[in-house]
């Protein structure tokens, strides 16, 4: 594949490049942002100044090409061979890497804001934090009163389950007085002056049990009054939980974004060298001139297919939020007499250290072609 066949493809929307021989190609200022380059060969190429911001470059072979200026900024590294490469201003910013990619000796990559993939992995596997639980509710206040108790007046034992285990034991009487206790009768004690009987002891033992009986109940109802208390507050604490962790959000998959730099003044005012059109081989420049706001105005110097040299004035647009670009030519200054040149709409990105700018444009007959400059 030629260079020329190469920004055809990529300017008609194609992405898809994998294991490419591009070895010594001269790619200078090339756009090829978000391109697939997996696997491709690029040993020896010139990229100098080249837009590969968000390109899949995983296993690339990049050993001895000429990156300087270049624009990697968000690319996939993994596996990539940078040996002998030049870095000389590279943007790397966010770039990703793993242990199998190879640096020129003595390269840091952490230092300029790579990332190390096998890393990101890890801290996303450590920061996932395990889902909160609630209890679930399924017994009312009632039901939570009837535990495991032991009936010291022989009722019998209730066994119920619930979800407050610090709730406390209640019994729950059913047969303490299922049997009638009779009343002491004089007569059978005798005379009034006479002593008791072994009946009279058993009348005894009844009022006893009357008044555990009557000492279980009062207990009962006062315990049974401070369980529905705490219900009540343990229902609205609940309530509480239920409404934080609904307001809280599951673990995402870790996002790595770059924010623009805190720019004051002129932004895109000054010079940008770099390539323009289906002619770049030949150096091109835009020198803006001036800037309001968000938009600016200046001239493009470009060179046509003839070797004639043009002069452009242009307008454009900058979102210093999505980083966009749009640059409209809007009349020819001057042109060779020989060479007819047909007003163009151009659409790019501008990186995120806003030193460079790159994408695609299009005349009114449908020749597509790139772009990319760089800040001198």
């Amino acid at each position: 594949m030629n260079t020329n066949e190469l920004k055809k493809r990529y300017a008609d929307g194609e992405q898809n490049f994998t294991a490419a021989d591009l070895s010594g190609a001269s790619l200078n200022w090339i756009n090829l942002s978000g391109a697939n380059l997996s696997r491709t060969d690029f040993y020896g190429a010139q990229l100098s100044g080249a837009n590969l911001s968000q390109a899949n470059l995983s296993a690339a072979n990049l050993s001895g090409a000429d990156l300087s200026r270049a624009d990697l900024s968000g690319a996939n590294l993994e596996g990539a061979d940078l040996q002998g490469a030049n870095l000389n201003n590279t943007n790397l910013t966010a770039a990703v890497y793993n242990q199998l990619t190879k640096f020129p000796q003595g390269f840091e990559p952490s230092k300029i804001g790579m990332l190390n993939s096998e890393q990101i992995k890890e801290q996303a596997a450590q920061t996932t934090s395990p889902p909160v639980v609630l209890a679930d509710r399924t017994s009312t206040p009632t039901e939570d009163l009837n535990r495991t108790v032991v009936n010291s007046l022989g009722a019998h034992q209730v066994y119920q389950t619930t979800p407050f285990e610090n709730s406390i034991p209640i019994p729950k009487l059913e047969s303490a007085f299922t049997e009638q206790v009779p009343f002491p009768n004089p007569t059978a004690y005798g005379s009034s002056n006479s002593t008791p009987t072994a009946t009279g002891s058993k009348g005894s033992e009844d009022l006893k049990k009357l008044t555990i009986a009557g000492s279980v109940i009062g207990a009962a109802i006062i315990i049974g009054f401070l369980i529905t208390k705490n219900f009540q507050s343990t229902h609205q604490n609940n309530q509480i939980i239920t409404k934080n962790n609904a307001s809280e959000q599951p673990a995402q998959s870790v996002t790595i974004q770059t924010s623009p730099p805190q720019l004051r003044g002129n932004i895109m005012i000054g010079d940008w060298e770099g390539s323009f059109g289906l002619n770049s081989q030949e150096s091109s420049t835009i020198s803006i001139t001036s800037e309001s706001g968000q938009t600016f105005q200046g001239t493009l110097y470009t060179v046509g297919n003839k070797g004639g040299k043009f002069r452009i004035a242009i307008e454009g647009e900058i979102n210093l939020n999505s980083r966009l670009v749009t640059i409209r030519e809007v009349e020819i200054l001057s042109k060779p007499s020989e060479e007819s040149w047909f007003l163009g709409m151009n659409t790019g990105t501008v990186s995120s250290d806003f030193r460079q700018i790159s994408g695609t444009g299009k005349d009114p007959r449908g020749n597509k072609y790139t772009w990319s400059f760089y800040r001198k």
